[in-house]
């Protein structure tokens, strides 16, 4: 059994915990680790979404969209998509998602009917999500790539770039309409609304030692736990803006997630554990963490506030220009699989979903270095990336572009 997920999430209700591994989704019982069920659905999903109820759990198993019965994992209702990234909005009557031919789109979630097309998006995106409120959604790409819809009349309020040059994962706060954003040692605040993204702060974890891998907010807002790429987990005070607790684990973390009651940290590390460290008691009083134990049979979406309870949301100022690239001279490169078929991965990493298998000689377009420091190569036919290690390289690969 490879318990390695690529993504971890809490039910609302703190009951469950969902993990997309390899081809299959293992949903476990939160306080006693125990297995509940195993869905196999060929596909590793990006993204796992439990509705505000707890009693569904929906997931995308290559070539639909599925809502599953989360105490069984019975399938309760499906529709046909071909799309990477996705989110479900906060009120669960909407799907965003970013299909395989480049449109953004708004789709009911009961029919997967399109309600609104926001546009074209030929870059790659690694994430797309819904604001709190459920008024907009944000994107990120590589190159520090972010763009954000007003969901409600479908126009494009920002489309430029973060000051991170990788900004491929943020975190909602769970009540605002901000976010953070995450890369290295370093994490970028921003504001959304009606006229785009504003850039509010940064801080600097302060450790060379550090590459931020997953991040996500504490249910009350006050935490953010980072996952980190060398060991860990470390847990960062919003108002105080310092580290207050490092977690140990024998082996970099991928993805983390909060328990709602802010009890319980869960990260994925990279050789195929999942790690649980308790950080509050049941009184709620901060207790010293230990190195976690490991689940050997065992990311967050909580349920949001509604729209009235939110403060006014802070003006945005104009948005960032995009930088045009200068175009590279043709280069000729080709790839094949090494021994057997080589996976293809929807992004420069194993975090990122699995699109199928390299079986022939492939062109390649692009390459980028993942944060697992092996070169990822960008397949031409656009089917998505593999990595260095199970293809062979033939002409000038090294002369790729950087992708953006």
């Amino acid at each position: 059994f490879d318990s390695r997920a690529s993504y971890l999430t809490y039910s609302p209700d703190g009951r469950l915990i969902a993990g997309a591994e390899s081809d299959q989704i293992i949903l476990w019982d939160a306080r006693s680790g125990t297995k509940v069920t195993t869905i196999e659905q060929g596909f590793s999903s990006s993204r796992l979404v439990f509705t505000s109820d707890s009693q569904e759990l929906l997931s995308n198993d290559g070539s639909n969209l599925v809502f599953y019965s989360a105490s069984d994992g019975r399938v309760l209702n499906q529709f046909e998509c071909r799309c990477g990234v996705f989110d479900l909005s906060p009120d669960g009557e909407l799907i965003v998602l970013h299909t395989y031919e480049d449109q953004v789109r708004l789709v009911s979630s009961f029919s997967g009917t399109v309600i609104r097309e926001l546009g074209s998006e030929e870059d790659y995106l690694s994430q797309i999500e819904f604001s709190p409120d459920g008024r907009f959604v944000v994107a990120a790409g590589s190159g520090g790539l972010m763009i954000v819809w007003n969901a409600v009349t479908g126009e494009t309020i920002f489309d430029g770039n973060s000051n991170l040059s990788s900004s491929d994962q943020f975190a909602f706060h769970p009540t605002e309409n901000t976010l953070v954003l995450g890369q290295s040692s370093e994490m970028e605040f921003y504001a959304v609304d009606e006229q785009g993204l504003r850039f509010l702060r940064s801080n600097d974890l302060g450790e060379s030692f550090f590459s931020i891998q997953g991040l996500t907010y504490s249910a009350d807002g006050k935490e953010i736990a980072l996952g980190n790429f060398f060991n860990g987990v470390w847990l960062w005070n919003v108002d105080d803006k310092r580290v207050t607790y490092k977690l140990k684990s024998e082996e970099g973390i991928d993805t983390v997630a909060f328990s709602p009651d802010g009890r319980s940290v869960i990260g994925a590390g990279w050789f195929g554990d999942i790690y649980e460290w308790q950080v509050r008691g049941e009184a709620q009083n901060v207790q010293q963490p230990t190195e976690a134990p490991r689940l050997t049979d065992v990311t967050a979406t909580f349920t949001p506030t509604p729209a009235s309870a939110f403060p006014a949301l802070m003006r945005s100022p104009t948005p960032l220009p995009l930088v045009a690239a200068t175009p590279a001279a043709p280069v000729d490169c080709t790839v094949r699989p090494a021994a057997q078929a080589a996976r293809i991965r929807s992004g420069p990493g194993t975090e990122y979903a699995v699109m199928g298998n390299l079986s022939a000689t492939a062109s390649a377009n692009g390459q980028l270095t993942g944060a697992d420091n092996f070169t990822w190569w960008r397949l031409a036919d656009g089917r998505g990336w593999v990595r260095e290690d199970v293809v062979e390289e033939i002409g000038s690969c090294d002369q790729l572009p950087q992708a953006s």
